[in-house]
């Protein structure tokens, strides 16, 4: 019954009904809180707003909707905490307390040992993190709180925690303080101040929402301060370029021949008379300026370039509007973008006056200098004994040293083992005047590798050769190769487990079929149905394989069924005997089974997915064991949290800690290429957790065996054992099988027959439309994957032509489907090929049973 119900009902007491109002309005309060700190959330995410606008209007939010007296947030300055922003408290007040920092009587700031200023009161306490614990007044989160300060005046001195206590804000003003630390990341920037001169206006859930509030806060605070910093960082870039001798460029080269310069520094204006904004998207202009008879030759470089992701290092004349002619030099390296595009950072210099005198040309040098000093590019000059002869800022920070470390350096002495087996026949072919491109792997003066791309040449100093050689460093860009080719192999296989699964469970249907039809033959020999029995079996084995290799594509596991999980375990010890015990005996290893079962519940599962998952673990309890060992199989109850667990504990060789970390990863085994794929433990830890199960490893240690355990959920449902099947219900129905596969829907047709149903089949999405038009059928069973009409538009099509009629939709690709893609098709059920005749049987009792 409502509080407000009770509170008018004459037979309450005063007491009672002071206690309930009590109760009612604390509760009012704390939803109103909850309601405000969504509000202040919002308010400080708002974009468009700076971080000054949000706090204000936090602060005036939380003082309008709670009715405090007054808010106050503290900030950090130069040591002090004075307010940030402060809503309530009185000029005098502010006079009084904006400070935090403890002076002596001439005034002089009190430090400590360490030299830093005392921040004192309670304040103090909580910006520097030194609350008492245990002490009620202190939460968890660090936040002070009083709901009535008089209570505070008796505390002792030897008993007050207070550094230099000040009485100002909690002894004589307000009854309610609370004060909560604001956080920047770990760190204690301010604290969050909330005063009342009305008692008991606090509860520990309003501090709870202030802490969340605070979190908030110093969040919106830190990110503010990173954007900041990219500002500057950003600044401080265009700064540095703007002082370069020359323009430093972006060049942008799409697929379908389109180029454009994203970015260049302020010096285009003086080496190619445009603005950013007249080439950025489009760079036509750039190059109409290019002379006639180089633009030819800069085409060439930049195709060259970018088919072969070698420098474009070029010399070019140009016309800028006045009509003047130039030359310029670029320098630029390019990188293959994810789509396709081919992106240039680049340097270009204005090298006129080099042409044209003498003096030009030692000028020429010097700027070629600052180029190989301010390149981004790694620029390395190598004599014929592979000694670094000189080496620009760039190479050196790629390998972690400075300029002097490098020259002190041979190659040798940079590379790994596989980049020497090719260095010195790289480098005489360069010497014989080839142009070489290739990658190298070198060590970091930190002891990692690096990948870096070269591009080298020859040239020749009074007569010695040379290599000059620029490196431009692909580490990630190779790392990301690795990866997308880790993603493509994963795509690759879960596609061909998908055509190879449904075209199995094609096969294995019309096989079950058979072997279902043949097992209701009236009088059939004991010694045949033994056999078919035997058969069947073999095929819903067969189709529990073919499960797991869907799961490669989909996540998908088959219909969940009641059954006791020792009989699973029985049979998977049955199936893995030629293991460990025909195939252990062969080697003289001797393996034996230790039982320990307690009668547990009955659990929800796929009996071929959870053998198929017991089977990959007991086999590999086998191969821990080369020379023979015990494993031990045990299960039992968590009661608790009605939970039922397994546990496979074997003697043998035991996992490291990197491998049992590992263990459930796609792709990781220890039993190398030629006898593990690493796809097992993953497929264990796949169908466990599609049974709501976990697993994992209990215990293990080399040399000390391993212990794997399984937890799954008791059977939500209330029937039996789920062996039996339910006896069919009484009347027949009328059924449409649609499948394009002839030999399965005869089968379907014959298997309902038998079932004592009528039954009509169709060889496509449009046939089932006419029989549909033409007939009146209590329920229509179709194959999803169908050439032209497929099974889902068609269940959509009857959905909307005859709604009241159900559908069941039958795949061999083991999809998922969801409740809502049921509704959606006007789906009643999904059953998963190979389907036997007890599903059959099943589907129409229940579907019976609802008429």
């Amino acid at each position: 019954m409502p509080l407000t119900s009770i509170l008018e009902r004459s037979d309450v007491s005063d007491e009672v009904r002071r206690q309930l109002a009590t109760h009612l309005e604390e509760y009012e309060f704390s939803m109103r809180f909850r309601e405000i700190g969504l509000q202040v959330i919002s308010m400080l995410n708002e974009s468009g707003k700076s971080l000054d606008e949000s706090i204000k209007e936090v602060l005036g939010l939380l003082k309008s909707s709670t009715g405090f007296d007054a808010v106050g947030l503290r900030l950090q300055v130069s040591g002090d905490y004075p307010y940030f922003y402060q809503k309530g408290f009185s000029h005098e007040f502010l006079l009084t307390e904006d400070s935090l920092i403890v002076r002596d009587t001439c005034g002089n700031l009190c430090s400590d040992e360490d030299g830093n200023a005392i921040i004192g009161c309670t304040c103090g306490l909580i910006i520097s993190g030194k609350i008492e614990k245990g002490n009620p007044l202190f939460t968890l989160g660090g936040s002070f709180w009083s709901i009535d300060s008089s209570e505070l005046q008796g505390v002792p001195p030897d008993q007050d925690p207070m550094i230099r206590k000040r009485d100002a804000c909690i002894y004589k003003r307000y009854s309610s303080v609370a004060l909560i630390p604001i956080r920047s990341k770990e760190k204690i920037i301010g604290l969050l101040q909330f005063s009342d001169r009305r008692k008991n206006r606090f509860t520990l859930r309003n501090i709870e929402l202030f802490e969340m509030i605070a979190n908030h806060i110093g969040m919106a605070i830190m990110r503010k301060k990173c954007e900041e910093w990219k500002r500057d960082a950003f600044g401080r870039l265009e700064k540095i370029a703007s002082r370069l001798p020359g323009m430093v460029f972006q060049y942008v080269l799409s697929p379908s021949g389109s180029s454009r310069i994203p970015y260049a520094s302020a010096a285009i204006r003086d080496i190619c008379g445009v603005e950013l904004d007249d080439v950025k998207y489009d760079a036509s202009l750039f190059f109409s300026m290019v002379h006639a008879d180089d633009q030819g030759d800069v085409a060439a470089a930049i195709r060259k370039s970018a088919s072969e992701l070698s420098p474009w290092f070029q010399e070019y004349r140009v016309k800028l509007p006045g009509g003047e002619e130039r030359w310029h030099l670029v320098s630029a390296m390019p990188e293959l973008e994810a789509n396709g595009s081919v992106l240039w950072h680049g340097f270009i210099t204005d090298i006129t006056s080099q042409k044209q005198t003498a003096l030009a040309v030692q000028e020429s040098e010097a700027k070629f200098r600052a180029l190989f000093e301010e390149s981004n590019v790694g620029i390395a000059i190598i004599d014929r004994d592979l000694k670094l002869a000189a080496v620009n800022a760039s190479f050196a920070a790629m390998h972690g040293c400075s300029v002097d470390e490098m020259l002190s350096l041979r190659l040798s002495d940079l590379d790994t083992s596989e980049t020497a087996k090719l260095t010195h026949e790289r480098a005489s072919r360069v010497i014989r005047g080839e142009k070489l491109t290739f990658e190298v792997c070198h060590f970091h003066k930190q002891g990692h590798v690096i990948c870096l791309e070269v591009s080298s040449s020859l040239i020749c100093q009074n007569g010695e050769p040379f290599i000059v050689a620029f490196h431009h460093d692909i580490t990630e860009r190779k790392a990301m190769q690795n990866a997308l080719v880790s993603a493509e192999r994963l795509s690759a296989i879960g596609q061909l487990a998908e055509g190879v699964a449904h075209d199995y469970n094609n096969s294995l249907q019309i096989i079950l079929g058979n072997v279902a039809m043949a097992m209701l033959v009236e009088n059939l020999p004991e010694e045949a149905a033994e056999f078919l029995a035997i058969a069947q079996k073999g095929v819903m084995d067969a189709a529990a394989r073919v499960q797991s290799l869907q799961r490669f594509s989909v996540r998908t596991t088959g219909e969940l069924r009641p059954l006791q999980i020792e009989e699973v375990l029985d049979d998977v010890v049955a199936q893995s005997k030629p293991l460990w015990k025909n195939m252990a005996e062969r080697q003289g290893a001797v393996i034996s089974f230790i039982k320990r079962y307690d009668q547990t519940p009955i659990i929800d599962g796929d009996r071929g997915a959870l053998g198929s998952a017991l089977y990959n673990l007991i086999k590999n309890s086998i191969e821990a064991m080369p020379h023979g060992g015990i494993i031990t199989l045990e299960t039992g109850v968590y009661s608790t949290k009605k939970e039922v667990y397994l546990r496979i504990y074997d003697t043998g060789m035991g996992m490291d800690d990197e491998t049992r970390k590992r263990v459930f990863e796609p792709f990781h085994s220890t039993k190398g290429l030629e006898i593990g794929r690493g796809f097992g433990m993953s497929n264990v830890y796949s169908i466990i957790r599609n049974h709501n199960g976990t697993v994992f490893v209990k215990e293990t240690a080399p040399g000390k065996g391993t212990t794997i355990e399984i937890v799954l959920p008791f059977c939500k449902s209330a029937y039996g054992n789920g062996n039996e099947v339910q006896n069919q219900a009484h009347g027949s129905l009328r059924v449409l099988w649609v499948d394009d596969e002839s030999a399965i829907r005869n089968l379907g047709k014959m298997f309902l027959r038998k079932l004592g149903h009528s039954a009509d089949v169709a060889e496509s999405g449009q046939t089932a439309l006419e029989l549909l038009s033409e007939n009146r059928y209590d329920l229509m069973i179709t194959d999803i994957g169908m050439q032209g009409m497929n099974g889902w538009q068609l269940a959509a099509t009857v959905h909307r032509l005859y709604g009241d009629m159900l559908v069941v939709v039958v795949s061999g690709w083991g999809v998922v489907v969801s409740d809502d893609e049921k509704a959606e098709y006007g789906i009643s059920h999904v059953l998963s090929k190979p389907i036997g005749v007890e599903q059959l049987k099943e589907l129409t009792n229940d579907l019976l049973s609802k008429k």
